[in-house]
């Protein structure tokens, strides 16, 4: 029996807490799938399955770029000239259902087990099963390839789909509303910090709360005004807030009740959204129509004339403003002349073609509370990717590498010292960066601020941007171009170049 399988997944790996996403980066490895950060409602992690016939046959396309997943020859990355390797890439700019084809886009969700959702997924052109790439190589960690018709001893060709569709996406800070019309806040009652449904004001400075998403996907709450987190009293497990008029308190009910439901709101005082840029690279044309066009002319002069075929289409624009939809709609025509000779009949045949497209974008998105904090969510910065800790070759080494800012190997700790100069450790491995010998890795134990080779200078570009000058050798950091260590944080150049880090 076929699996019934949901328009829109995610794919969680076997053997780690990490999801399906792919490498963004110019090179050899661009588009490769890759087991990839903790949050499984990252855009990048997103896939629609379009289901083929009645055979279980799909293709499987990511939703961030449009592109179809296909299996990507690869020579030998081993230095051994009889291996292939065959990736799993989402590179193709449409559907091949012809079986012949190397670029065939068709795959199979084998299940594993239906109640834990776990799959094997099988490439039908080649009958090879997606499995994670075991072996450690800088250029692609943690891969997906098709090169075996057998299924891995480890399990590591199994996954477990999630459905994206109910998966809940939280605002960063939120206020929550409930059944009585009023904001939950934060209240000190018999000398405990009680949330209580007590308010009508959402600018009530106890009203805010901040969502922190755990690898598991549940979260945790934080009142801003507190900077204290939620925790339950003797509610038991599984149990839901509820509101209830005869007590201060916020008691809880085992299911989703009337007083139960929740409304969530942004906090937010005012929004301003800028900085819109569309990825034309990766736009999708689709449902293309055909709209022929056939006009008859008969011409008894003795003269040419000229016959003219008009197209007209609507364009449509609209702008927003946040709280508030502009449209505006304007016809616009295109006119085909055509000369007729004198004593002559034409018929004119004009083919023209409607279509849709689809342009990914990403803006800038700067938010003030009612507290009067202003928060920024911006692009990640360099290639779109946040620098993290990654092990190659066995040294810490610090790469631009995820697109996670939830990754656990993203966060750092900074310390300033008293000349304005500071240290950075990361926070997952309690390391403090230093050069070593021109590349900079996580790996030094040293507290004190003497050792220059522990020590960088902040210098700024733009109220978003800034330099990092390392003092050991006056060199500034950026990413490596190498082959082997692809945008791994090194200080080659004394001079702050046009793209800092």
């Amino acid at each position: 029996m076929n699996l019934i399988l949901p328009r829109f997944i995610v794919l969680k790996s076997n053997d780690k807490n990490d999801y399906l996403g792919y490498i963004h980066e110019d090179g050899e490895s661009d588009g490769v799938s890759q087991l990839q950060g903790t949050q499984a409602v990252s855009p990048i992690r997103k896939f629609e399955v379009e289901i083929v016939g009645k055979d279980g046959l799909v293709h499987i396309s990511r939703c961030q770029n449009n592109k179809y997943w296909v299996r990507t020859k690869n020579l030998s990355i081993r230095g051994n000239p009889l291996e292939q390797y065959f990736w799993i890439t989402a590179t193709a700019n449409k559907e091949e259902e012809d079986q012949s084809e190397e670029s065939c886009t068709l795959f199979k969700f084998i299940c594993v087990d239906p109640v834990k959702t776990t799959v094997r997924i099988k490439h039908v052109q080649s009958g090879c099963y997606l499995c994670l790439w075991q072996i450690s190589n800088p250029a692609f960690p943690r891969c997906v390839m098709a090169n075996y018709t057998l299924c891995d001893s480890n399990s590591c060709d199994i996954f477990t789909i999630i459905d994206w569709e109910p998966l809940l996406i939280l605002p960063r800070y939120v206020a929550f509303k409930g059944h009585n019309d009023s904001y939950l806040c934060l209240r000190q009652i018999e000398g405990h910090p009680y949330t209580q449904f007590a308010t009508d004001d959402i600018g009530d400075s106890t009203v805010a709360c901040e969502i922190f998403v755990t690898d598991d996907r549940n979260v945790r709450i934080n009142p801003t005004s507190s900077n204290k987190f939620w925790r339950a009293t003797r509610l038991g497990f599984g149990r839901i807030p509820m509101t209830l008029a005869a007590t201060p308190r916020t008691p809880s009910v085992p299911s989703v009740t009337k007083e139960a439901q929740l409304t969530v709101e942004e906090p937010v005082l005012t929004r301003n959204i800028y900085n819109v840029k569309y990825d034309l690279d990766n736009s999708r044309i689709y449902d293309e129509t055909d709209l022929p066009v056939a006009k008859n002319y008969s011409n008894y002069t003795q003269e040419s004339t000229t016959l003219d075929v008009k197209l007209s289409y609507t364009d449509t624009r609209t702008s927003v403003e946040w709280g508030e939809t502009k449209t505006s709609t304007t016809v616009l025509e295109v006119v085909h002349k055509v000369v007729v000779p004198p004593m002559t009949k034409v018929t004119v045949h004009l083919i023209a073609t409607n279509v849709k497209c689809d342009v990914p974008f990403t803006y800038m998105q700067r938010d003030t509370l009612y507290n009067g904090t202003t928060v920024t969510n911006e692009l990640p910065g360099n290639n779109d990717n946040y620098l993290c800790l990654r092990q190659i070759e066995d040294h810490p080494y610090l790469q631009f590498a995820t697109d996670d800012i939830g990754d656990s190997t993203v966060a750092c700790e900074i310390f300033v010292v008293d000349d304005g100069n500071v240290r950075i450790k990361s926070i997952s491995s309690n390391k403090f960066w230093k050069r070593n010998p021109n590349w900079i890795w996580a790996e030094s134990d040293d507290t004190s601020s003497n050792n220059k080779d522990n020590s960088l200078r902040p210098v700024k570009v733009d109220n978003k941007t800034i330099g990092l000058l390392n003092l050991g050798n006056k060199n500034f950091c950026k990413p490596s171009h190498s082959k082997e260590r692809r945008t791994a944080l090194m200080q080659p150049s004394p001079i702050l170049l046009n793209r800092p880090t």
